[in-house]
């Protein structure tokens, strides 16, 4: 828990070098809940249906998301009929709202701690620290 709060703390004091806008909020597990189950009601009233969606749907979809995002080994249940579009009505609320949730932040992460990125700005932070 207390690496995934440094995480996240990282992430927004670093966002500008990463982000196109300062502006970009980050959706903790139980926001990521909520978008998943509007994104299986919008997608669910779409084919027809109500604007509605069960929760074991929803935590069904919630694992699969998960995984897939995480680039996990797939659970052993099956994935819902809709799946595809309902990530794809996921993927589109994040962008379309300019928020993030917390797989994306440590996809962002990895990639920058990959490219050293996280390093050469503490060290840099270090030298204006010593200088002041």
């Amino acid at each position: 828990v207390e690496n995934l709060k440094l995480m996240v703390k990282t992430f927004r004091r670093e966002r500008h070098r990463v982000l196109q806008s300062e502006r970009t909020t980050v959706h903790g597990a139980d926001s990521m809940l909520m978008v998943l189950q509007l994104a299986m009601a919008e997608v669910s009233k779409k084919r027809g249906g109500e604007f509605k969606v069960s929760l074991s749907d929803v935590l069904m979809a919630w694992k699969h998301l998960l995984v897939e995002k995480l680039h996990l080994p797939p659970p052993s249940c099956a994935r819902l009929e809709n799946h595809d579009l309902i990530l794809e009505a996921y993927d589109s609320f994040l962008k379309r709202s300019n928020t993030m949730d917390l797989v994306d932040v440590l996809t962002t992460c990895k990639q920058k701690k990959s490219q050293n990125f996280t390093k050469i700005d503490l060290k840099c932070h270090e030298k204006k620290d010593l200088k002041i």
